[in-house]
């Protein structure tokens, strides 16, 4: 800049509003879809200007005039400002969220999914990270976004890669062992992600035994995290989602 003074920001798209904010105004497009600049594909916003008569609107970004759908057209003022930019937020508020349409999708909405791949080796046991992660994970499940939606699942390893079944009428998850890491292979293709609401009981027993699962014959030195990633990558890539890492030794190589 000009001033020479170092400037930075940080931004947190859909952050949660303070107690002094307002909350975050939704729109949902009518039937003329979400308007946008037809040059620069700016969305409609507070800081546009209107002409001839709310018929036509000048894009703030590039200029550019573009037509008003007839199904969005409302008379202006003595200001120039449109009769219902009151009613409408993306006209009156500096930042709202649109609700995107059909059209504006590759495949419908996903269930936000979290998969948890955990290093079970001795390290990772006697050094307590294996204590901590899962109490951590275990503290979080309610604050994972997705309202009611949310999947979840893990992978542990060591010299092995470790499978769980989450299915929500088990009493105890399920483990699954897969040694071959040249071979590896999904050894079940179902409740490996599950709705957390749904098998809560079951991934809360995971976590909570999970430190005590590896404690008493640790694997020393071992560490097969990129078959780990693989298998993970297996599991999540119809769906997607967040994959969180946990290693506390150097992998194999």
């Amino acid at each position: 800049t000009s001033s020479k003074v170092p400037i930075g920001g940080v931004i947190r798209p859909l952050a949660p509003a303070v107690s002094e904010e307002e909350e975050v105004d939704t729109v949902q497009p009518g039937n003329a879809g979400i308007i946008r600049c037809k040059r620069c594909r700016t969305y409609i916003n507070a800081f546009v200007t209107w002409v001839e008569n709310g018929r036509r609107w000048r894009c703030n970004i590039c200029a550019q005039l573009n037509e008003c759908p007839s199904t969005y057209f409302c008379h202006l003022d003595e200001n120039g400002e449109r009769r219902d930019k009151d009613q409408r937020p993306e006209l009156s508020k500096g930042v709202v969220e649109f609700i995107a349409p059909a059209e504006y999708m590759v495949r419908p909405p996903q269930e936000p999914t979290y998969f948890f791949v955990i290093d079970v080796s001795a390290t990772a046991v006697r050094s307590g990270m294996l204590h901590s992660v899962a109490e951590a994970i275990r503290r979080s499940l309610d604050d994972l976004p997705g309202r009611g939606r949310t999947k979840i699942g893990f992978i542990t390893y060591d010299n092995s890669v470790h499978y769980y079944n989450l299915a929500p009428d088990l009493s105890a998850p399920q483990m699954m062992v897969v040694s071959d890491l040249k071979e590896l292979f999904v050894p079940l293709p179902d409740h490996l992600l599950v709705n957390v609401n749904e098998s809560r009981s079951v991934v809360e027993s995971f976590l909570d035994n999970l430190p005590e699962m590896f404690a008493k014959n640790p694997v020393v030195s071992q560490s097969c995290l990129g078959p780990a990633l693989k298998a993970a990558f297996t599991v999540m890539k119809q769906i997607g989602g967040k994959m969180s890492v946990f290693q506390s030794i150097m992998p194999n190589p």
